[in-house]
């Protein structure tokens, strides 16, 4: 199962359509290039082996990042992203999408008053 064929990101106040450029059984990949700038968004899923108890746990990962292209001469490349791992037990249908939301609230809550101050180096 995959998203739809292009996912859309709004990035300083404009929305960004990413078409998908790969999918498989466990990766989608999603890129938009524009003249200055390319976007990238990659979803991952992973099962790990299982623990000393036997429990199996599942990462699902997001990655979305932004390359700024270098012009010769001025500036060089810069890339920048953000991305986020969710770590959950299998079978857990209870309590698995409460961590998660509970997170992107936290960052972003207040105009994303915490991610800035994660920014600013606060810990």
């Amino acid at each position: 199962m995959s998203f739809a064929p292009s996912i859309t990101v709004t990035v300083n106040a404009v929305a960004k359509i990413l078409p998908m450029i790969n999918q498989d059984q466990f990766t989608g990949l999603y890129e938009l290039y524009e003249t200055t700038k390319k976007y990238s968004l990659k979803i991952t899923h992973k099962r790990d082996k299982p623990n000393a108890t036997g429990q199996i746990y599942s990462r699902h990962a997001v990655d979305l990042s932004m390359t700024t292209f270098a012009v010769v001469g001025v500036s060089p490349e810069k890339v920048n992203r953000c991305y986020m791992t969710f770590v959950l037990l299998d079978g857990d249908t209870v309590d698995e999408n409460y961590i998660m939301n509970a997170l992107s609230t936290w960052l972003t809550a207040s105009s994303s008053a915490n991610a800035l101050r994660i920014e600013g180096w606060e810990s």
